[in-house]
């Protein structure tokens, strides 16, 4: 599984989990960099589920993909 579709899976997996949400998810080729922004701020920010879901993710892909980035800690103003 190649690292873009492995955020895919997982964020298909998080739109069933997180319905009140929207994300978008970009892939920097050039410098071998996933974003994924989350919106509304009040998910991003305070619901501790979603932190608990992002952490772990998090770590699974740095575990996986070690030679890529995973940003997702992008500023939300909504």
């Amino acid at each position: 599984m190649t690292s873009q579709e492995y955020i895919i899976n997982s964020l298909n997996e998080f739109i069933v989990n997180f319905p009140q949400t929207r994300i978008r998810y970009e892939f920097d080729q050039l410098s071998d960099v996933h974003f994924i922004e989350v919106v509304p701020n009040s998910v991003y920010r305070l619901n501790e589920e979603y932190i608990e879901w992002k952490n772990e993710m998090y770590d699974r892909f740095v575990t996986l993909y070690p030679d890529q980035n995973l940003c997702t800690d992008i500023i939300q103003l909504i």
